[in-house]
């Protein structure tokens, strides 16, 4: 029987350990929820043998909320002693890239993804140069 608190999962992902195949983790992410003090909450839980976490991301509305717990998702799973691997493939990290911070001011923002814009067009670039 488990502790670890109960919510409405909408989303699960699991995770082998980079190097250790038969060491594994899983993410779930639950339902978001509106909080009496009006805020939105968005559970989400890492199990396995490498960790035991429970978080929660709040925001204004839902979808933030729901934002924000997927980022939160990518923190903690960089955060863990060992390195996890999405689909059994260490080349696709954890699939929880990150965001750009949405309290930054829009300049910023603007910045931010355009060198993440030249980043992907770079990489694409060299590897339509390898397949000819």
């Amino acid at each position: 029987m488990s502790d670890a608190p109960s919510f409405d999962v909408i989303a699960t992902r699991d995770f082998t350990v980079a190097h250790d195949p038969a060491t594994r983790c899983t993410v779930q992410l639950g339902r978001p929820e509106r909080q009496p003090t009006g805020e939105w909450s968005c559970p989400f839980r890492i199990t396995g043998q490498v960790s035991h976490v429970v978080r929660h991301a709040y925001g204004e509305d839902s979808m933030q909320a729901l934002q924000l717990a997927v980022d939160a998702i990518g923190m903690a799973l960089r955060e863990l002693p060992a390195e996890v691997a999405w689909a059994g493939c260490e080349a696709l990290g954890t699939g929880f890239p990150g965001s750009i911070p949405v309290l930054l001011p829009v300049e910023y923002q603007a910045r931010a993804r355009a060198l993440v814009d030249a980043v992907v067009m770079e990489w694409a670039a060299a590897v339509s140069k390898d397949e000819r």
